[in-house]
């Protein structure tokens, strides 16, 4: 069994108090429509993306920036109907 540092329980405590700081901003200004989750998609295929134009030998760069594009349009909320709330 591995132990976990201190400095480990310290860093996931860091965290964890700033992504809910971070989540509770967002829904304070009205950005209810943030999808976390599209935008951690959109960003790991959009790098890869950029690391495939960089060193790679294959035109995968094209599809994958093309669609990590396409997910951190979704996850900011940009795609479907929004129903005013008054």
């Amino acid at each position: 069994m591995v132990k976990q540092h201190a400095y480990d329980k310290k860093t996931n405590t860091l965290l964890t108090i700033v992504c809910s700081r971070l989540i509770h901003l967002f829904y304070r200004r009205g950005l209810q429509r943030l999808f976390v989750l599209e935008l951690c998609v959109g960003l790991i295929l959009f790098v890869s993306g950029c690391y495939d134009l960089a060193f790679g030998k294959h035109y995968y760069y094209i599809y994958l920036c093309v669609q990590g594009i396409a997910f951190i349009v979704m996850g900011l909320g940009y795609v479907g109907t929004q129903v005013p709330s008054s």
